[in-house]
């Protein structure tokens, strides 16, 4: 299954986001292009999470489970592509915060193989942030 997706972020350079996968206890990185046009291709029936960080930036998860995704001759004409977006949002928006685990997740419904999209961002303070009392 193709996964393609296009990052956004304020300032339009999109050279120094990382992009890693755990896909099956495996770590894979995916190329970013310099418009945030990024491509990876996972295996049918797994389930994939990605991490986009760029310097300065919240960094975001998204879990992706193709378990259920269709692997019928026409599913794999119309379905095999997964297309989203991600916008990354700058540190000074949001100072001393993190999101606290996966932004949303991208999911196939049992029997009809149709996509279904969860958002479930939530915002914490970041721990790891120490202030000066």
């Amino acid at each position: 299954m193709l996964l393609t997706g296009w990052l956004q972020v304020e300032d339009h350079n999109a050279t120094d986001i990382v992009l890693s996968a755990e896909v099956n206890d495996n770590c894979l990185y995916a190329e970013v292009e310099g418009s945030g046009r990024f491509s990876l291709s996972v295996p049918a029936g797994s389930r994939v999470v990605l991490t986009f960080s760029k310097p300065g930036h919240l960094t975001k998860e998204v879990v992706v489970d193709t378990r259920n995704a269709l692997v019928t001759p026409q599913a794999e004409r119309t379905n095999r592509k997964v297309r989203f977006d991600v916008v990354l949002e700058p540190v000074r928006k949001r100072p001393g915060c993190k999101y606290d685990g996966p932004v949303g997740s991208l999911g196939f419904v049992n029997g009809s193989g149709t996509m279904k999209v969860k958002h479930t961002f939530s915002v914490v303070a970041d721990q790891a942030i120490r202030t000066e009392d």
